[in-house]
């Protein structure tokens, strides 16, 4: 019976130390996968004056959606969260800006808005921004 109960207890403490170990390697990748920006974060809408000859079509070629996102410094398909103005809403990097924006510091994003009076009230703000990185990238 003691034989029996050191193993079993041998046993947990093991199991435990390969939870904790595998648990401190999901954080580290997870953190590894993620970075936290700070940029300036402004509205833009399909108007024409805001956009080239092709207002409902993105830089990738796709239509405009809810969730839209245009950055100069991330990699189309890059998702985002701006967790002090939109809260968990994922926004999805499918558009450019103009050139004139490429490689500001601190870099700049501009959310797309159905309509022009929503992107006029949003402005222009600080944001903080979290990038996630493709889970499976080199």
């Amino acid at each position: 019976m003691k034989r029996r109960k050191k193993f079993l207890r041998t046993r947990f403490i093991f199991i435990a130390f390969l939870f904790i170990i595998f648990i401190s390697g999901v954080a580290t990748f997870l953190s590894e996968k993620t970075a936290r920006l700070t940029v300036v974060a402004t509205g833009y809408s399909s108007t024409p004056g805001q956009t080239d000859s092709t207002p409902r079509i993105t830089a990738s070629g796709d239509e405009v959606f809810d969730g839209l996102v245009a950055a100069n410094f991330l990699e189309f398909g890059t998702k985002i969260i701006i967790p002090g103005v939109f809260g968990s809403k994922v926004f999805t990097v499918k558009d450019r800006m103009n050139k004139r924006f490429t490689n500001k510091d601190p870099g700049h994003i501009d959310i797309w808005f159905p309509n022009e009076e929503g992107a006029k009230n949003f402005g222009a703000q600080a944001a903080n921004i979290i990038v996630f990185k493709p889970l499976f990238a080199p």
